[in-house]
């Protein structure tokens, strides 16, 4: 269901029973979705718990409803592609079930449009803090009203990248100016691209916190080498570099709580703030798997934690469990079937958006790699069934490159007696058959894809559902573009 955020001062309900439960209009419209949603996907779970190299040895083919597999037979990928995002109407006459599945998911699905004002936001508002952004005020010292500067920042950073970081900052920025705090932590800084935008252009006092030291030294150089540079246009630049901490976050709550005291003392010595300064916010521009719910709990759980900015990624490296997913009590205590698989969560990091643009495009024939997997995989199980799903190496299809040479790079690291043969097998007549039916394939992982948003919608409403829980006021919104950026949602909250 979709939500236009309004302007509100009234006070949501909260339940009484000590539950926790949110009773506000949008959350109980968000946990009826919820539970809406895994209907469709208890329906389809083995769709998506379908992994697409055992197409041919699990004959997943013939698992889809007889009704679609006779209607498949005459659709090419790009009639595919332009349905799924429902583009004009078709002059054929789609089965009424593949249609109500389209329909349900494009009802359910949390709206990817970053172009549309809809968004989720409990209305379950504290009076004693203002959600309302307020836009930071630059000083003219910074290096956003120099154009050279603000080009310098985004050197060497890609243009999805650049997309994110742009938004980003400026949705941390009106979020630190809504929660009275100049601090943020960043957790899974890597090269400090992101850092460097809010302390040179919001001047705001940033600490980086990065598992991986060597990101961490780089980041450090890369600081030191903008300043330089910056020294020639910006005569009195504060001394704002951002501060790079090279350490792994437990998921224990003792360790959070001691990660968070480490956080507030780098705060007051390297920033020189007093020590009982206005707290700080905690920011993750895609943070991989465990690691965002792991913020999600510390900014819970904190005091010193004043607001939250996160962007989600790598749903597949989730733990299940209460530390992890489900996060929410609701989805844990209401008899909700609420498993995601590994496959799921993997079709859920990708773009369905773009996937149906190469189902419309020249490009169609990059899909045929799953083909060639999958048919590899029969032949490779029928040599050595031990090697099912085994470790390939990274292979980039070409246009004109044939299953034999896809064969020999990506089993390179095989040994010779589990290769496949040239003769006995990549040429043989029945791989050639499995290979003719590259579009069955195509067929098959896309209805997959277009599943695909209902699966991060349910990780995605288990976040919001979890904070409102916390009494958090959460706001969940598309801000990114999905076609530049797949994992396009923020999740934001303010004490």
């Amino acid at each position: 269901m979709k939500y236009t955020v309004q302007d509100t001062t009234t006070m949501a309900t909260v339940d009484n029973t000590g539950s926790g439960t949110c009773l506000c209009r949008i959350c109980d419209s968000v946990r009826e979705t919820v539970r809406q949603i895994f209907i469709v996907l208890d329906k389809y779970r083995w769709l998506l718990d379908a992994y697409i190299v055992d197409f041919y040895e699990a004959d997943l083919w013939e698992r889809l409803p007889g009704g679609w597999i006779d209607f498949f037979k005459d659709i090419t990928p790009g009639e595919l592609g332009s349905w799924i995002l429902n583009e004009g109407s078709s002059v054929r006459v789609w089965p009424l079930s593949l249609q109500a599945l389209r329909r349900v998911v494009g009802i359910l699905q949390v709206h990817r449009n970053q172009r549309s004002e809809i968004a989720l936001k409990c209305e379950n508002v504290r009076k004693t803090e203002n959600t309302d952004f307020v836009k930071p005020q630059v000083k003219p010292s910074t290096c956003s009203s120099h154009s050279k500067l603000r080009d310098l920042l985004g050197k060497h950073v890609k243009p999805k990248k650049k997309h994110e970081i742009e938004i980003m900052a400026k949705i941390i920025a009106d979020c630190a100016a809504s929660a009275k705090s100049e601090c943020a932590v960043d957790v899974g800084a890597g090269i400090g691209h992101l850092a460097r935008t809010l302390a040179y252009r919001h001047e705001m006092c940033i600490i980086c916190v990065e598992q991986q030291s060597l990101l961490s030294e780089q980041a450090r150089k890369l600081d030191t080498q903008f300043e330089s540079i910056a020294m020639k246009y910006v005569t009195n630049i504060r001394e704002q570099k951002p501060h790079h901490v090279s350490l792994k976050i437990e998921r224990d709550s003792s360790e959070l709580s001691f990660f968070m005291d480490i956080i507030n003392k780098e705060f007051t010595e390297k920033f020189r703030l007093n020590p009982e300064f206005s707290g700080f916010g905690l920011i993750g521009l895609h943070p991989c798997g465990d690691l965002a719910t792991t913020l999600l709990q510390s900014y819970a759980e904190s005091d010193r934690a004043k607001f939250i900015c996160v962007a989600g990624c790598c749903y597949m490296k989730l733990s299940l469990g209460p530390q992890s997913y489900p996060l929410s009590k609701y989805l844990r205590t209401t008899g909700i079937d609420y498993d995601l698989s590994y496959t799921a969560l993997e079709v859920a990091c990708h773009a369905v958006e773009n996937h149906c643009i190469k189902l419309k495009s020249a490009e169609c024939w990059e899909l045929k790699i799953h083909a060639y997997r999958a048919t590899l995989e029969s032949l490779i199980v029928q040599r050595n069934s031990s090697l099912r799903h085994a470790q390939l190496k990274s292979f980039k299809l070409k246009e004109n490159t044939t299953f034999e040479e896809y064969c020999m790079a990506v089993t390179e690291n095989f040994t010779e007696e589990n290769r496949p043969r040239r003769v006995e097998e990549i040429r043989n007549p029945k791989t050639a058959e499995l290979l003719e039916r590259w579009e069955q394939v195509v067929v098959f992982g896309s209805l997959r894809s277009m599943l695909a948003p209902l699966v991060e919608s349910a990780v995605l409403l288990d976040r919001f559902l979890y904070l409102s829980e916390k009494n958090l006021s959460p706001k969940l919104k598309a801000v990114f573009d999905p076609f530049l950026s797949p994992r396009n949602f923020v999740l934001t909250s303010i004490k």
